[in-house]
């Protein structure tokens, strides 16, 4: 029987290995002593593994130098437990370690941009304006989404206002937006894309997403349209260019609010489900 298995496996103990045009044969006593120490035990698998194994440590080692001798070693005293225990750490890995890195990864906002085009700001012309204000929202992306995430909410936010008017300036809120209803890039499963003018168009794309007041509605200005009030308004810094903070959460429900909402109101719900921690990105909106 183990004659049998040596003859089934002899073209592997042939490994040919080819390094700057120098042919060299790879079989020597050591494989041999490899694969008769398991012969008696009959684990086909573990014989082919662990030739496989052997080939690609002599392969990839350097020219002129012999495998590094711990892998060497390794290979050449193991016995069927270190192979088990080899085994279980591999799945143990693929399994338990490399999910928790992928849940970990941190999701990110981009855009294509870092200084706000003009159709997306005071600049805009008049045809995308409302009341003085652009209302034409601005592409951005979103990906490394942890797996199960179900929702994204947002906000556009004008620090730099606080100078100027005594506090931080909304410029765009939004909840409750299924990540299943926007597109995905075909090149990545965790990264989805929301399209410019997504603020005008989200009533009746996405229905059960959620618009939220920006700071038209307060009242120093007091808008009454709620083209305005309750959609994106583009920067209009009057004293300097500003930095838009836009701020991006995931969630695997639905946060309670309704439509309309308050900035405040969104960020009590967040803290409530323990989301405390947006992926960000900072926009620069000219004078």
């Amino acid at each position: 029987m183990s004659k049998a298995i040596v003859n089934q496996f002899a073209f592997l103990l042939k490994p040919i290995k080819i390094i700057s045009g120098v042919h060299r044969s790879a079989e020597n006593d050591q494989e041999a002593a490899l694969t008769s120490k398991f012969l008696p035990i009959g684990k086909n698998r573990v014989i082919s593994r662990m030739i496989k194994i052997r080939r690609c440590v002599l392969f990839f080692s350097p020219l002129k130098d012999e495998p590094r001798p711990f892998v060497v070693n390794m290979l050449n005293n193991c016995n069927l437990y270190g192979i088990l225990m080899l085994h279980g750490l591999i799945i143990y890995f693929s399994f338990v370690v490399m999910p928790v890195l992928r849940d970990n990864k941190t999701m990110r906002v981009t855009t294509d941009f870092s200084v706000i085009p003009d159709e997306y700001s005071k600049h805009a012309p008049v045809q995308l304006q409302a009341d003085g204000m652009a209302i034409k929202s601005f592409p951005f992306y979103v990906d490394q989404l942890k797996p199960g995430t179900q929702y994204l909410h947002w906000a556009l936010v004008d620090d730099d206002a606080i100078p100027v008017c005594g506090f931080q300036w909304i410029h765009w809120a939004v909840a409750n937006v299924p990540v299943d209803a926007l597109m995905f890039d075909m090149n990545d499963a965790q990264a989805v894309e929301i399209p410019e003018d997504f603020s005008r168009m989200m009533m009746s794309m996405v229905p059960e997403a959620l618009c939220g007041r920006n700071s038209t509605a307060g009242s120093i200005i007091g808008s009454d349209n709620p083209q305005v009030y309750l959609h994106y308004v583009g920067p209009k810094p009057p004293d300097a260019d500003h930095y838009y903070k836009l701020m991006v959460w995931e969630s695997e429900r639905p946060l309670e609010l309704n439509q309309g909402f308050w900035l405040n109101q969104m960020y009590h719900e967040l803290n409530k489900a323990q989301i405390n921690d947006p992926a960000w990105l900072y926009l620069v909106g000219r004078k």
